[in-house]
């Protein structure tokens, strides 16, 4: 079976264009000439964190979107943190806040997180987003951008959600779990699997949609995947000395569609941070 490769670079490239249009629409047709604000706030030198802003960085670069970061030392208390947050709280010209995860241990993320002014959390984590994303018949003011992404990826694909069996691998704050209420929203049967499910391929095996966020390269084998399945890989780790998914990229010979690592959902993933960010500035606009 010949598996369509996702190309979530060329996608995340017409999404970012359509943000730059709606941003020039908005300000000729209201008369305005600020554009989005982000702030991101980040701690340590990390270089994966330091990469991942990069990207988002050149993201908002190419929308005209003011992006500023304010980085704290790795043995910053969680105050000076949270106090920073409350002031930028305040500023009035700014569209979104966002927090570039990790965080140094022991800190609190969700602490951290709900800190941030429910209107500018753009990266769509803070409590009372994630709460209405569980709740049926309420719709949070931003989704999560990850598992946004993965709908988005699945529904400009003119792949059917409704009805279909989605089992997702992986149960985190920031993918797994969002990701299954999301899908559960689009009226999927949803199946969440995690370290304490037995014999995960018994469930990757019935799955329509297979979503694998667990953080453990090439874990999905081809073997546990059902022929013509839609594999939606989340995952990103370092392996042998290269980036690879949760997912062996040999499932894309069993797979009817496949999102590679890297190249699928993580420019998707920045993508829907721009969308969020773009709806919160239309959003103080309107105010």
């Amino acid at each position: 079976m010949s598996s369509k490769i996702f190309d979530g670079r060329a996608l995340s490239k017409v999404i970012l264009q359509e943000l730059k249009q709606e941003i020039l629409h908005t300000q000729a047709i209201k008369s305005v000439t600020s554009v989005p604000k982000l702030a991101y706030v980040y701690m340590g030198t990390n270089k994966s964190v330091l990469t991942y802003l990069g990207i988002k960085h050149r993201a908002c670069d190419f929308l005209g979107i003011q992006a500023k970061g304010y980085q704290f030392k790795e043995n910053a208390p969680v105050q000076e943190v949270m106090a920073q947050i409350n002031e930028l709280n305040q500023d009035k010209t700014l569209s979104g806040i966002l927090i570039q995860l990790p965080l140094a241990d022991g800190i609190d993320t969700q602490q951290v997180m709900d800190c941030i002014d429910v209107t500018k959390d753009v990266d769509g984590l803070h409590s009372m987003n994630i709460g209405k994303v569980a709740l049926r018949g309420l719709e949070p003011l931003y989704y999560p951008c990850t598992p946004l992404g993965c709908i988005e990826i699945l529904k400009r694909n003119n792949i059917q959600i409704q009805g279909k069996h989605a089992v997702v691998i992986g149960r985190s704050n920031l993918a797994g779990t969002p990701l299954a209420l999301l899908l559960q929203k689009q009226n999927a049967t949803v199946t969440i699997c995690h370290k304490y499910t037995n014999d995960v391929s018994l469930f990757t095996k019935q799955a329509d949609i297979l979503a694998v966020a667990v953080g453990k390269p090439e874990f999905i084998k081809r073997n546990m995947v059902k022929p013509g399945a839609i594999v939606v890989d989340i995952g990103i780790n370092e392996y042998n000395g290269k980036l690879v998914g949760d997912v062996h990229s040999d499932v894309a010979e069993v797979s009817s569609f496949f999102t590679p690592v890297p190249g699928g959902v993580g420019p998707m993933t920045v993508a829907m941070l721009m969308t969020n960010l773009v709806k919160s500035w239309n959003f103080s606009l309107s105010k």
